[in-house]
């Protein structure tokens, strides 16, 4: 169990300038209420005002600075242990090297081999079954999904990306085809 501090640490150099500030802000903000509640009073009295405005209001910045560090305090990160001595050494984490690609083959070889794709996908939404066979058809567009986007990534890799990011093997099949024939459609007829 951590006993909490109940003495303040002392400010950091770098906190130190916002302390000030703090504390001279709220000084003045307290001094300025406290004189302007004995106004119509004694000299006397407004020059008693501005001693106790400036001691209630440096204790109040001073208590809640140390309240508000103390909260910060709290939350700060902890420093990472050492493996304990005889531990196996930690393995430092794999660089992916970047996949070369192939140069992107001509608009229309490209098109000529993602149309029949665009067509298969094109048929293979109107035979969705409505019950029977629903997994099998399900397994289908995977294939479908996977097969086209070889074909893409073999002759147009500048698209693979954006035909991948459709890709859900959570959502309902229908919805997952329905994207990737839309994007399909998109890199076939706009963009090549």
């Amino acid at each position: 169990m951590e006993v909490p501090r109940l003495i303040p640490q002392p400010a950091a150099p770098a906190k130190l300038g916002q302390l000030v500030v703090w504390v001279a802000v709220v000084t003045a903000i307290v001094t300025a209420v406290v004189v302007e509640a004995t106004w119509g009073d004694q000299v006397s009295a407004r020059v008693l005002a501005v001693a106790v405005g400036i001691l209630v209001g440096a204790a109040i910045s001073l208590v809640s600075w140390w309240v508000l560090t103390a909260a910060r305090s709290e939350h700060a990160e902890r420093p990472v242990e050492a493996p304990p001595v005889g531990a196996p050494p930690v393995e430092a984490p794999t660089i992916a090297t970047p996949v070369v690609r192939a140069p992107a083959a001509e608009p229309a070889a490209t098109r000529s081999v993602l149309e029949p794709e665009l067509e298969k996908g094109a048929a293979l939404r109107a035979a969705e079954p409505s019950d029977d066979g629903r997994d099998a058809w399900a397994a289908d567009v995977d294939r479908w999904v996977e097969e086209t986007g070889r074909r893409i990534d073999e002759h147009a890799p500048q698209f693979a990306g954006y035909f991948a990011t459709a890709s859900s093997k959570a959502a309902d099949p229908a919805a997952r085809l329905d994207r990737h024939l839309a994007r399909l459609r998109t890199i076939v007829h706009d963009s090549l």
